[in-house]
């Protein structure tokens, strides 16, 4: 499907594919892939420019995701079919999350957790139409509680949003509720974990920040919350290992 646009003025071709967008401009073509699309605004008025939000990818050695968008002019009848076709091949090609929920440490590393949340965080998961549940730490042990008493079957997954010392916290915490509402014996050797089916996604706030680093190459705020969009979670399934002390399990780890 073609249809006649406008890209910085210029008039251009913009061809609706099976799974990406090609936006011809004069002796180039750019192509999208519909789960690097956040969002198509549209503008007000007889001919009006939309604003096309998406994701770039940078490879080795950047490992690096960016946030960028492309104005597209066109009249409102062509709009109203962009708009229609693209959120419909979103949603075919991709299983984006619709709510999520998110903790946040707010005096890990430089004590940005907060700002990072609600500067980069909640806009760009907005934006990318995913609703969002965030929970502030307000005290020690915060996290443990949080994921002991949190109702995760209202959401599609978990955002932790800090450093290595709050994703310990709350895995550990998740672990062990998992273990004990399957009813196993946590302090028994020969007993075979319960898989944890929670989707998880992580943010660096913290000072180290070596498990986000492992998972996406890099420590960047803004390509850790984009991996979010295009679902690049992870579920704690399979290598799980105890740590025990005086014979009593003291900590779960899981990757």
């Amino acid at each position: 499907m073609d249809f006649s646009v406008t890209i910085s003025g210029n008039a251009s071709t913009l061809i609706i594919e099976e799974e990406y967008i090609a936006i011809n401009e004069k002796e180039t073509q750019r192509q999208i892939i519909y789960e690097n699309i956040l969002r198509l605004e549209n503008g007000s008025g007889g001919r009006r420019t939309s604003r096309l939000y998406y994701i770039q990818d940078y490879p080795f050695p950047d490992y690096r995701l960016t946030k960028e968008y492309v104005d597209i002019g066109a009249d409102e009848e062509t709009h109203v079919q962009l708009q229609k076709s693209i959120s419909e091949k979103i949603k075919i090609a991709t299983a984006r999350p619709r709510k999520l929920a998110v903790f946040v440490n707010p005096i890990g590393g430089q004590r940005r957790g907060k700002q990072i949340c609600d500067e980069v965080v909640v806009p760009i998961l907005t934006l990318a139409g995913i609703e969002v549940n965030v929970t502030v730490s307000e005290k020690s042990g915060h996290g443990k509680e949080f994921a002991e008493t949190y109702d995760f079957k209202s959401v599609d997954g978990l955002v932790i949003l800090g450093g290595d010392g709050t994703i310990s916290e709350i895995f550990n915490a998740l672990m062990r509720k998992t273990q004990s509402s399957a009813g196993l014996d946590l302090n028994d050797h020969n007993t075979t974990l319960q898989k944890m089916e929670l989707t998880i996604g992580i943010i660096p706030a913290g000072t180290g920040n070596g498990l986000v680093s492992i998972l996406h190459g890099c420590k960047d705020v803004m390509t850790s919350t984009l991996h979010i969009v295009k679902e690049a979670m992870f579920t704690v399934q399979r290598e799980c290992f105890d740590v025990y002390q005086a014979v009593r399990q003291t900590s779960h780890n899981a990757l």
